[in-house]
């Protein structure tokens, strides 16, 4: 963990008590920053979190309405209800991974600001971020507190209805063609493997 305080300070060793007060001053204004970029970016998080949910809550309606419909409103025998069911799971699948992406890059850039912040604090504020009750001095029965990951908890949400839209895609795609024809499941298969890997690539 030292190393990083050393690459802060460009220098090779570093000692607290031999440290001219511009050193210090920086360190200072290093745990500052860190407090506050460490609260913005957890700010950003559930704002994204939002932007999300809404597009997704959005194509979660789309299937039923279409089902809903009274008739095909394209008469191509491909061209059904169940294809423009199945183009609305695939683009919910790609927006729910791009959810679950996004959940964990905001986790790695909280993480990276806390671990600063347990690094520098001690030359400020003393341990007092990164020194923890132990859980027996806090009420953790069911309707107490608990020591659980808010984000964690997204980023498995997200996961699970990416697999949830995925696999509705893979079932709707079945009914396109009255035969069940494989051949629509496994191009819808394809088709998400491919977006998702294009995403996940390129977005690192």
């Amino acid at each position: 963990m030292e190393k990083y305080l050393l690459e802060l300070l460009e220098q090779e060793n570093f000692d607290f008590n031999k440290s001219n007060n511009d050193e210090i001053e920086k360190i200072k204004n290093a745990i500052d920053k860190a407090w506050e970029t460490r609260d913005f970016e957890i700010k950003l998080y559930w704002q994204r979190a939002l932007y999300f949910w809404g597009f997704i809550a959005l194509a979660f309606y789309a299937p039923f309405a279409i089902l809903n419909l009274e008739q095909d409103f394209i008469s191509y025998p491909i061209i059904n209800k169940f294809f423009f069911v199945t183009i609305v799971c695939i683009l919910g699948s790609f927006l729910s991974f791009a959810w679950y992406l996004a959940n964990r890059g905001s986790k790695y850039w909280q993480e990276n600001w806390e671990r600063w912040i347990n690094i520098l604090e001690k030359y400020k504020y003393g341990k007092l971020y990164s020194t923890t009750f132990d859980e027996k001095d806090i009420d953790t029965s069911i309707i107490g507190a608990g020591r659980y990951s808010l984000s964690r908890i997204n980023i498995i949400i997200s996961l699970i209805i990416t697999i949830a839209w995925f696999l509705a895609a893979v079932f709707a795609s079945i009914n396109i063609i009255d035969t069940h024809n494989v051949c629509a499941p496994i191009i819808t298969i394809l088709i998400i493997g491919i977006l998702d890997l294009f995403l996940y690539f390129n977005v690192r």
